[in-house]
């Protein structure tokens, strides 16, 4: 931030140029809430600016401040100089999927953040299933898990499954075995938030996303707990045997 632009901002906007001062902690206090400050975009790049020491973040909270996509690049700077951090709220701004994208980037390279909450935004869903997957194939290849899957998930946190379900289908994407389960055969994170959400799995057994995939239908299935086991399983095992025996599938 230049001082031009410091001193511009704190000319024009004095009790909130104040009041964001204010809010940055003392040396020994990790958290930084300027929630419902109502900054704009102007005043995260005020904010980008006077954050001398980002390394001391650990919480930082920037619900309710009219924040949309064009503060997205500095806030994911903010986060690669904060490797303390552990929690990031940006609930009730207007950040789309191209924001929250540029976020995901820097937060899959973070050591520590692990509560990241962002409801109530304008994103879609469409770009972040697209982008969980890359996340995903990633981790898959490198051997090791990282946050950008994670984040993805938090990100949908609030989408009931046929939701999520539908965003997956409609980019081309089956959720199947490789997505929904660990290496050892268990849940992986997003057949967990599947389970979590009020409509469960059931929308996730479907002839659209198993596209014929008998084996791996089973194999997602098997790894349920019981209480979360679709009620439609069998019919639409089915139909997937008819599907085959038809010519189509796998």
């Amino acid at each position: 931030m230049s001082e031009a632009f410091r001193a511009e901002y704190e000319a024009a906007n004095p009790e909130l140029a104040r009041r964001l001062k204010f809010n940055i902690p003392a040396a020994d206090v990790g958290l930084f809430n300027f929630s419902h400050c109502k900054m704009g975009d102007e005043g995260m790049r005020y904010v980008h600016g006077i954050l001398e020491h980002p390394e001391r973040i650990e919480n930082l909270i920037l619900g309710a401040n009219l924040l949309t996509d064009k503060s997205a690049p500095l806030l994911a700077d903010i986060i690669r100089r904060a490797p303390k951090m552990k929690e990031l709220s940006i609930t009730r701004n207007s950040f789309t999927d191209k924001g929250l994208a540029v976020l995901a980037e820097a937060i899959g390279e973070h050591p520590k953040l692990e509560e990241f909450r962002s409801a109530e935004n304008a994103a879609k869903g469409e770009a972040l299933a697209a982008l969980f997957c890359k996340f995903n194939a990633d981790e898959a290849e490198q051997g090791k898990s990282t946050k950008g899957s994670a984040f993805i998930l938090s990100s949908m946190n609030e989408m009931p499954s046929a939701v999520l379900v539908k965003l997956f289908n409609a980019q081309g994407i089956t959720l199947g075995a490789k997505e929904l389960l660990r290496a050892d055969g268990k849940p992986a994170p997003l057949l967990k938030r599947l389970c979590e959400n009020p409509d469960g799995v059931e929308p996730l057994f479907t002839l659209e996303n198993w596209q014929g995939n008998q084996g791996e239908m089973k194999r997602v299935y098997q790894a349920l707990p019981e209480a979360h086991k679709p009620t439609n399983f069998h019919a639409l095992l089915q139909q997937l045997r008819g599907t085959r025996d038809a010519g189509i599938g796998r």
